[in-house]
């Protein structure tokens, strides 16, 4: 706020009794236009982003995919959500992440396909959303679904022209809530490095293990990191 003030010169007769207190009094008239330097507040905007995920696989052996989706979202039971076609479930979670100096709100769209790979309701079905990750599972139990997990990948990549750029992420997730030993000698793969090296010639950005103790709801069970990291690579390209 800015003040303007202004001071007389006092009186003849008052310029005695001044001196008489002992003090000076220097007199000035100013004015000022100075501007308020105070600080604005940093209030954060609101920037909505749509960000879709879709989740594929042959079935692992194990339990269905729709039950990680449900704990990742918070539930306990099923979901009255419903089915896009019959061969798609859509969820919805919203997360909102700082990003800068703003506050990205974003909705996370879960697409969870089955059956088949090459079907018209996928292909439609991934121009509309479309997704910016995919997260793929298989399961040791069904070691063939190792398989079906490289040609689920290739499927979306064939169906979504932008899955085919470098920065478009494909996760493989290992569902084995049923304790299957997968790793060592005589094993599906030797060692974890044995697994890294599979996902790198295969496009996999990297690759999570499902246990039954890993089972927890909300965003901290194993399918959330694996959606967390997805959308890591995302705000890497706003």
């Amino acid at each position: 706020m800015a003040y303007s003030c202004s001071y007389e010169t006092p009186e003849p007769e008052n310029t005695q009794l001044v001196s008489k207190l002992g003090k000076e009094v220097e007199l000035k008239t100013f004015k000022t236009n100075a501007t308020d330097q105070r600080p604005e507040m940093d209030v954060p905007r609101s920037i909505h982003k749509r960000l879709c995920i879709l989740c594929v696989g042959d079935w692992t052996g194990g339990k269905s995919k729709q039950i990680y989706v449900d704990h990742y979202m918070g539930n306990k039971g099923g979901t009255d959500l419903p089915i896009i076609g019959a061969e798609f479930r859509l969820y919805e979670k919203k997360v909102t992440l700082p990003v800068l100096s703003t506050r990205q709100q974003r909705t996370i769209f879960v697409m969870l396909g089955e059956r088949e790979r090459h079907s018209r309701m996928m292909r439609t079905y991934l121009k509309i959303g479309p997704p910016v990750g995919t997260v793929v599972f298989w399961g040791p139990t069904m070691p063939s679904s190792l398989d079906g997990a490289v040609k689920w990948k290739e499927a979306v990549q064939e169906n979504l022209p932008s899955a085919k750029d470098d920065h478009f992420p494909f996760v493989l997730l290992t569902d084995n809530t049923c304790s299957v030993q997968w790793l060592g000698e005589n094993k599906i793969f030797k060692d974890k490095q044995a697994m890294d090296s599979f996902c790198e010639q295969n496009g996999f950005l990297t690759w999570f293990e499902m246990l039954e103790s890993s089972e927890r709801l909300g965003e901290d069970n194993v399918f959330g990191r694996a959606v967390d990291s997805i959308v890591n690579i995302e705000k890497s390209f706003i």
